[in-house]
């Protein structure tokens, strides 16, 4: 998959995103256990993107909770090929 950063190789994206492995690692570990009444929604962004020569459209599914004081918090992350969902 490119990335719309032409001329960077995936050795040279990885290295520039390499800094934000921690920011990802304290998101996975967070614990949502003091929420009194969390909601829940999941929001959905289709993108294009360049795949094996061929523009696809795969569906950026985030899901969000939102916490007492309304602050909103991403808790999952998700990349579906929409191609191939059934429905």
């Amino acid at each position: 998959m490119k990335s719309g950063a032409s001329g960077l190789s995936r050795s040279q994206i990885s290295r520039m995103c390499a800094p934000l492995d921690h920011e990802v690692e304290k998101l996975r570990e967070r614990h949502f256990e003091n929420f009194t009444l969390p909601l829940l929604w999941l929001d959905v962004t289709c993108i294009k993107c360049k795949e094996s020569c061929r523009v696809s459209n795969p569906a950026v599914v985030r899901a969000i909770i939102l916490d007492d004081i309304g602050y909103r918090h991403v808790v999952g992350l998700s990349v579906l090929d929409t191609e191939n969902c059934k429905g």
